[in-house]
């Protein structure tokens, strides 16, 4: 599955490529870039998967699933080498949203699909009422948290797929919130805004 000939050309795009999302998940260093790709390294920085046939725009958020049944996170004390001897690559379910205002699930076993079609995450929500800047999904919930450019912040359950997207709260429009993130039991949410205030809310 590791061909050489692809990492390679893999490298050398990545030269011409700006990173947007850049975060530790488990074992991994996962990143996300503006061509619309996920890739995953180890610690020694070795290519272990990469999700490039996905269709989607400049990556801007990914969040990954707090529990799954078919993934075990103690293997992280495992060595690489021998993960790769036993079986193929895997992490938690985990979200992309993109700069064409996408909201994709991707799993790890789409890594191992041969089809272009195949390869493709299920997109849980296609639009947004306006361009997304930032977001997170709550921990231990089924909810996504999306900032826009109008300053407001919505949220989503990704599961029920209700028809209207809630709104949590609205900031002058100056201060539109950049970033986004909840504490590990999901009960605060900070929010970091473009003119350099950050707001902790009980959520």
């Amino acid at each position: 599955m590791n061909n050489p000939n692809k990492i390679d050309q893999m490298k050398k795009n990545m030269v011409s490529t700006a990173i947007s999302v850049l975060k530790i998940e488990d074992r991994f260093l996962v990143v996300g870039s503006s061509n619309g790709s996920v890739r995953f390294y180890d610690d020694q920085y070795r290519i272990e998967a990469w999700f490039e046939d996905i269709d989607l725009g400049s990556i801007h958020t990914i969040s990954f699933s707090d529990v799954q049944e078919d993934y075990d996170p103690q293997e992280s004390h495992m060595t690489n080498e021998k993960i790769k001897m036993e079986k193929p690559f895997e992490c938690r379910d985990f979200i992309v949203v993109d700069d064409r205002a996408r909201i994709t699930l991707l799993k790890s076993s789409l890594f191992e699909k041969i089809e272009r079609d195949e390869k493709k995450g299920r997109i849980l929500l296609e639009s947004f009422v306006a361009p997304i800047v930032c977001s997170a999904v709550r921990p231990f919930a089924n909810t996504i948290i999306v900032s826009c450019e109008n300053s407001v912040l919505y949220e989503w359950n990704f599961v029920e797929k209700p028809h209207k997207i809630q709104v949590k709260r609205e900031f002058k429009s100056e201060e539109v919130p950049t970033c986004l993130n909840y504490s590990p039991k999901g009960k605060f949410l900070a929010v970091g805004t473009k003119i350099g205030t950050i707001h902790m809310y009980e959520v």
